[in-house]
């Protein structure tokens, strides 16, 4: 496999639609960055700062977002396979109908994060995570790995809030 491009910041457009493939952002400040409707495959966001970035409507395939920040970013409606973002900040993140399938955010700050109605497959963990306060409203959480994680304050499936 070839290296992986390594993107500099302002290097590319700030539009949707766009798809990348094997791309290193790692390091890259992209707040407030515009993804929507984007492809993004084998890419690395590696200690990123991502604040407020919308991702809405795209869809990740082995995408590495591991210890990055990305508070308030949007990925309502994306689709994250096979994905991870462990020790990542993602307090306030929006993953609002997202399809959430093999991804790990095992040590990761999701307080307030939005999950609703989102689609949960297979092997997704929160080992670690701290999900005070999130959302996980009409979410079918059978099967996911929240071993250590804490859910004080979080909304869940059936409208109770977790002490």
């Amino acid at each position: 496999m070839a290296d992986k491009q390594k993107y500099v910041l302002n290097e590319f457009p700030d539009e949707s639609g766009l798809s990348f493939n094997e791309v290193d952002f790692s390091e890259l400040n992209l707040d407030e960055s515009f993804f929507e409707k984007s492809e993004f495959e084998e890419c690395d966001f590696y200690d990123c700062v991502l604040r407020k970035a919308k991702f809405n409507m795209s869809s990740f395939y082995l995408v590495y977002f591991d210890g990055s920040d990305l508070t308030e970013a949007n990925f309502s409606g994306s689709r994250i396979i096979e994905s991870s973002f462990d020790n990542s900040m993602l307090s306030k993140a929006n993953f609002t109908n997202a399809v959430i399938d093999s991804v790990v955010f095992d040590g990761a700050n999701l307080e307030g994060a939005n999950f609703q109605a989102a689609r949960f497959g297979t092997d997704v963990t929160f080992r670690g995570a701290d999900l005070s306060g999130a959302r996980l409203y009409s979410t079918e959480l059978e099967g996911i790995d929240f071993e250590g994680a804490i859910l004080t304050g979080a909304f869940m499936p059936d409208g109770s809030v977790h002490e």
